[in-house]
C-alpha cells in the first residue's frame, strides 16, 4: 500500500511537472517543430518530362514560412551546372510551394531543395527531355504554334494530348520562321500572325495545307474567309450545326462557352460551322467556319471564340471569382469559382445549371477533333487513340468522403467488390473502383486496407502532427482507389 502510494506521488508530481514546463516553454514562445514532409512533388522524383516552367511540392502540413528558401541547380546535357532563376509562392496556406522560372527548363538533369527554418524539407531530381516523335508516325502530323502566354495556346496540346493525339509538336511563334512546314498536315494557331508568317501559312495552305486559326486577324482572317470585328467580351451559348460533319455526333442544343469572342462577318464561300450567342441576347454570329482555299485540298477553320480558354474556364470557374467565399460556406473551395448568387456581389450561377447534363467542355473539345479530321477527309486520317481501354464507350471516376463514418467506407467498397465481375482485373479496368477521404479515426482498420489495396484499391494514408503546448493534432487520412 506504502509502495502504490509513493508510485501514485510520484507520478502526479512527474504530470505536474510536464505540465508547468509545458507552460512555461510555452509562455517563452518556445514550440515544438515537427518539421513536415512532402506528400507530392510535380514533377515527381526521377521523373522524365518535357520543357516546363513551374515545379510545385506540398507537404502533409503547413511549413513554417520563416526562412524559407528554394534552390534549384541544373545540369545540362551540354555546359555547365547553373542556378535556375525565378520566383516562388506559398499556396494551400503554406502546405506547398509553387516555383515558376524565369526560363522554360530545357533538356537537362535539375535538382530541388526545400529549407525552412534551416531544415531541408524536400530534395528530388527530375529530367527534360524533348518529347519524342510518336512511333506510329516519326514524323509529328500537327503543329501548333503558342502565341502571347496569356491566350491560352499552350494549352492546345493538352487538349491534343487528352483527344489521343500522340503526333503533334508545339512551337513559338518566334520559331516558326525557322521550321520547315512541308511534313505537317494541319497547324493550329491562335491569336495574332506577322506578316512574314502569315505569307508563309498561306503558300502552305495553297499547297494543300490545313489550318485551324483561333481568333485570326489580318492576313490569316481573310486566308480563312472571314473580317473580324468588335471583340466581345463576357461568355454566351454555342451551337453546333449537327446535320453534318464535323458537327454530326455532337449535342444539339445549346452549350455555353466563356471568354472572350469575336464577331465575324463572313465571305459568301465560306461555310458556318458553328454559331454564338452572347448572354442577354437572341442575335447569333458564326462561332466557327470553314473555307476551302485553292485546288489542293487546302482548308482554313477559324474560331470566333477562344476554344482552349473556354475549356479551361468551364472545368475551372471563373478567375474573377477566385479567393472568394462566394456560397457563404466555409471554407474556401472550388465550387465558389462557380456560384453566383454571393451576398456581396450576386451574379447568375458562372454554369447554367440546366445545362449540368452535358459535358460542356468535352463537346468542345470533341469538335476541335472533328475539325481536325474532317479536313483530313481527302487524305490519310490522323492517327489518334480512343478515350478508354478496349474501346469502352464511357467510364464513371468515384470519389466519396467518409465524413467520420464507422465503416461508411467499408460498407461502400464491399458493395463496389460485390458488383465486381468475378476475377476482374483492375488494371484493365474491369472493376468498380472508387476513392474514399477518410478521418484517421474512421472505422477502417488497417487489414481493411492491406485487403482492399491487394485487389486493386491504391492506399496512401498521411498523417500530420504538431505538438504545440502538448497537442497533438492529427490530420486527415487519405484512402485513395483507382
Amino acid at each position: 500500500m506504502r509502495r502504490g502510494g509513493e508510485r501514485g506521488l510520484r507520478e502526479a508530481f512527474g504530470g505536474i511537472a510536464l505540465a508547468l514546463l509545458v507552460c512555461f516553454l510555452a509562455l517563452s514562445g518556445f514550440d515544438f517543430y515537427i518539421s513536415p514532409t512532402p506528400v507530392a512533388m510535380v514533377p515527381k522524383p526521377d521523373a522524365r518530362v518535357g520543357p516546363l516552367d513551374k515545379i510545385k511540392v506540398t507537404f502533409n502540413r503547413p511549413m513554417a514560412t520563416s526562412r524559407t528558401k528554394v534552390e534549384i541547380y541544373g545540369n545540362p546535357i551540354e555546359g555547365s551546372k547553373f542556378t535556375v532563376d525565378g520566383s516562388w509562392e506559398y499556396i494551400k496556406s503554406g502546405q506547398g510551394i509553387v516555383f515558376t522560372s524565369s526560363t522554360i527548363l530545357e533538356r537537362g538533369t535539375y535538382n530541388v531543395i526545400v529549407h525552412a527554418q534551416g531544415n531541408e524539407l524536400a530534395n528530388w531530381s527530375f529530367s527534360v527531355a524533348h518529347p519524342q516523335p510518336s512511333p506510329l508516325n516519326e514524323t509529328p502530323s500537327i503543329l501548333g504554334i503558342k502565341g502571347d502566354t496569356r491566350d491560352f495556346s499552350a494549352y492546345y496540346a493538352e487538349i491534343l494530348r487528352a483527344e489521343g493525339f500522340m503526333s503533334f509538336r508545339t512551337i513559338t511563334l518566334a520559331d516558326f520562321p525557322k521550321l520547315e512546314l512541308a511534313s505537317f498536315s494541319s497547324i493550329i494557331v491562335s491569336g495574332a500572325v506577322d506578316d512574314a508568317s502569315a505569307a508563309r501559312l498561306r503558300v502552305w495552305v495553297e499547297e494543300g495545307g490545313n489550318l485551324i486559326a483561333i481568333q485570326p486577324s489580318g492576313v490569316v482572317a481573310e486566308l480563312a474567309g472571314v473580317t473580324p470585328q468588335a471583340m466581345a467580351r463576357g461568355a454566351g451559348y454555342l451551337k453546333f450545326d449537327t446535320s453534318r460533319q464535323p458537327g454530326q455526333g455532337l449535342i444539339k442544343e445549346e452549350i455555353q462557352f466563356h471568354g472572350d469572342a469575336v464577331r465575324f462577318a463572313i465571305h459568301p464561300e465560306t461555310r458556318i460551322l458553328a454559331s454564338l450567342r452572347f448572354e442577354g441576347s437572341s442575335e447569333t454570329h458564326p462561332a466557327a467556319t470553314l473555307r476551302s482555299v485553292g485546288s489542293k485540298g487546302g482548308e482554313v477553320g477559324a474560331f470566333a471564340f477562344n476554344l482552349a480558354q473556354s475549356v479551361v474556364y468551364t472545368r475551372q470557374g471563373n478567375p474573377e471569382w477566385a479567393k472568394q467565399d462566394r456560397d457563404g460556406l466555409a471554407p474556401k473551395r472550388p465550387n465558389d469559382l462557380f456560384f453566383g448568387n454571393a451576398k456581396h456581389d450576386p451574379q447568375p450561377d458562372f454554369l447554367d445549371l440546366a445545362k449540368a447534363h452535358i459535358p460542356q467542355a468535352d463537346e468542345q473539345m470533341r469538335f476541335l477533333t472533328n475539325l481536325l479530321m474532317h479536313q483530313r477527309r481527302d487524305a490519310t486520317p490522323l492517327v489518334r487513340f480512343w478515350y478508354f481501354p478496349r474501346l469502352y464507350k464511357a467510364a464513371i471516376v468515384m470519389s466519396a468522403d467518409d465524413h467520420g463514418t464507422k465503416n461508411g467506407t467499408k460498407r461502400f467498397f464491399q458493395l463496389l467488390d460485390g458488383v465486381s465481375p468475378e476475377g476482374c482485373d483492375a488494371a484493365k479496368w474491369e472493376c468498380a473502383r472508387a476513392t474514399s477521404w477518410i478521418f484517421a479515426s474512421s472505422g477502417l482498420k488497417d487489414r481493411d486496407a492491406k485487403r482492399y489495396a491487394a485487389i486493386g484499391f491504391d492506399w496512401v494514408p498521411t498523417f500530420r502532427l504538431t505538438v504545440r503546448i502538448g497537442l497533438a493534432l492529427p490530420s486527415m487520412a487519405r484512402l485513395r482507389a483507382i
